[in-house]
């Protein structure tokens, strides 16, 4: 029984209202607590270097020739690509395996061929002879007049 306040502390204390505020769980205190720079991707083979580990990255973003990555100095399991505009999570980046990518199977790549490109066929547009085909059947004159075609009286 405490003097003062007539009950004891812990009675006191928990009579009293809640002014503590909820600790968030470890996962976003781990994300809050990292770094994010901007690293050069290597247009070779798509990885970037952190900290002297090589991470690679995914090849539907293999066109960014600067990305940004966010994680923490102490973990590297867990680095991050992120926008750099919005900052938004793209995908997790994970380290290099050199010996599984060194005996890794490729896409064999089609020879360039010195040949020049097939040229258009000539003639009318599939979209526009479709269009033309469709006014024809309903009667209507077309939408728009070509530039040979007389004017309308």
């Amino acid at each position: 029984m405490h003097s003062e306040i007539g009950c004891s502390p812990l009675e006191r204390y928990l009579a009293g209202p809640d002014v503590g505020c909820e600790c968030p769980g470890s996962e976003v205190l781990r994300a809050a607590f990292r770094l994010e720079l901007r690293r050069a991707q290597r247009r070779s083979d798509g990885t970037v270097s952190l900290h002297g580990q090589r991470f690679e990255i995914p090849s539907r973003y293999r066109h960014l020739q600067r990305v940004h990555l966010r994680y923490a100095r102490w973990d590297l399991r867990r680095v991050d690509l992120v926008d750099a505009r919005r900052g938004n999570l793209l995908c997790a980046l994970y380290p290099l395996d050199k010996s599984a990518n060194a005996n890794g199977q490729r896409r064999a790549l089609d020879a360039v061929s010195q040949a020049p490109l097939a040229a258009n066929p000539p003639g009318m547009a599939p979209l526009l002879r479709q269009l033309m085909a469709e006014y024809a059947a309903t009667g209507l004159p077309p939408a728009y007049l070509t530039t040979d075609a007389e004017p309308r009286p």
